[in-house]
């Protein structure tokens, strides 16, 4: 992602474009798919932190309800900002948990994907 807004960032201020309108079309979804799992997304957009836990926890506390299963979020190694979750319960509690998990994630992509083509 990095190389991306440094190539757009290149190209704006570049002496060819002073006073061109430039238009950004972003439609490359198989490489943001593949960015997504290197780059930290909340550096890009803010809006994503919290995409599984939410505000106060109300977020995964859906998902716990609504699964039934066990979850826990440990705290964050220092330096780093992913954590990880771990499921307990039946193997349907289990599974539907990743599943909310995982369409919680999806959601967020998607979102980030509707802001790209906004621009």
């Amino acid at each position: 992602m990095e190389e991306s807004l440094a190539l757009f960032y290149m190209v704006i201020h570049s002496p060819w474009f002073p006073i061109s309108s430039i238009i950004l079309f972003l439609s490359k979804m198989d490489i943001l798919a593949e960015k997504i799992q290197f780059s930290d997304l909340k550096t890009y957009f803010p809006q994503f932190e919290g995409c599984i836990i939410g505000r106060q926890g109300t977020k995964i506390n859906e998902i716990r309800q609504m699964s039934g299963a066990q979850i826990k979020i440990a705290n964050a190694m220092e330096g780093s900002s992913e954590r990880q979750i771990t499921i307990t319960g039946t193997p349907a509690n289990i599974s539907l948990a990743q599943y909310l998990i995982n369409a919680r994630i999806h959601i967020m992509v998607l979102f980030v994907k509707c802001a790209y083509d906004q621009i």
